[in-house]
């Protein structure tokens, strides 16, 4: 995988995943940042189970072109794809990587699941474009051997704010983490849940992303199916009301949307305005539940865009 000048993600593998000999290969994810300088400084966050990086290097990965499906008189699928090597400029990425054992095809799904958590706590605290393009999923062995696990979604990143490299911005993300950890099983599970449903949402678009941020908002905030809990959650982390937070921040109309589409089969275009602002809500949720702290998105990007939220849900 690794040609003269690329990154080496075995080099950055916790000394103890191989310890046991239980591991061989590592599971990694790359995406590209967008809208910050071409060279920035490396960071890194390391956990028991991943290590997470932020750094400008050049990437060599296998990928597959033409691939070709076919659909056998049994019903069966049969996808053949030729295969080339690509290189990534010279530019940031943020990367995932996860111990993972050859004999053991079936754990790829829970490692997934793993890379989505963390990258959607690291865009939760700070903005999509710390993510912004996925490039590969690769597993990769310790001789370098690799294979694409998947492809990727693009969507123009102008419209939505530069990632927040600051110190304190970044200092979120191991902070919220932190404070996951802390949380009864049964809270800790709510709020994993939620990011994992919060990040297929910016993955997709339209009705996929309007359903998935739905999702999130409700598993993380409401204990019932009764919107008041979500406007209770957002007068706390603004200082007001909850009637005013009502009238503010329009979850109600966006509930009622959600149960046209679900339960009436309404079809209606989805306005990307509408699923950011569902993101910011989200956003502003996770970070003053774990840390208290109001980051105010939600209200800030209905003031900078002229939202409204009737139009936009009617």
């Amino acid at each position: 995988m690794q040609n003269s000048g690329s990154f080496d993600p075995t080099t950055l593998a916790n000394p103890h995943w191989f310890s046991s000999g239980h591991n061989d290969s590592l599971y990694v994810e790359a995406y590209e940042l967008a809208l910050v300088p071409a060279v920035i400084p490396r960071k890194i966050f390391r956990f028991d189970e991943i290590v997470v990086l932020i750094k400008t290097a050049k990437l060599d990965y296998l990928e597959m072109a033409g691939v070709k499906i076919k659909f056998g008189k049994e019903r069966q699928v049969e996808m053949s794809a030729e295969h080339r090597i690509s290189t990534s400029e010279f530019s940031p990425k943020l990367i995932t990587i996860q111990p993972h054992r050859s004999d053991r095809p079936d754990e790829v799904g829970e490692l997934a699941d793993r890379s989505t958590e963390y990258v959607s706590l690291l865009v939760s605290t700070n903005y999509r474009n710390i993510a912004c393009r996925r490039l590969f999923t690769h597993i990769v062995g310790r001789g370098n051997s690799s294979m694409v696990a998947a492809g990727s979604l693009i969507r123009l990143p102008f419209d939505l704010p530069a990632p927040d490299l600051t110190q304190e911005a970044l200092g979120r993300f191991p902070k919220c983490h932190g404070e996951i950890e802390k949380r009864s099983p049964n809270q800790k599970q709510k709020i994993t849940l939620s990011l994992h449903w919060h990040l297929k949402g910016i993955q997709s678009d339209g009705l996929d992303s309007f359903l998935s941020l739905w999702i999130a908002l409700e598993t993380l905030a409401m204990t019932s199916t009764n919107i008041a809990d979500l406007n209770s959650a957002l007068a706390a982390v603004y200082n007001i009301t909850r009637e005013s937070a009502s009238a503010e921040f329009g979850v109600g109309r966006i509930f009622g949307l959600r149960s046209q589409i679900v339960h009436n089969g309404i079809r209606k275009r989805i306005s990307t305005d509408l699923t950011d602002y569902m993101e910011c809500l989200y956003a502003d949720l996770l970070v003053y539940e774990l840390l208290g702290d109001p980051l105010g998105r939600a209200r800030s990007l209905l003031s900078s865009k002229k939202i409204d939220i009737g139009q936009l849900t009617s």
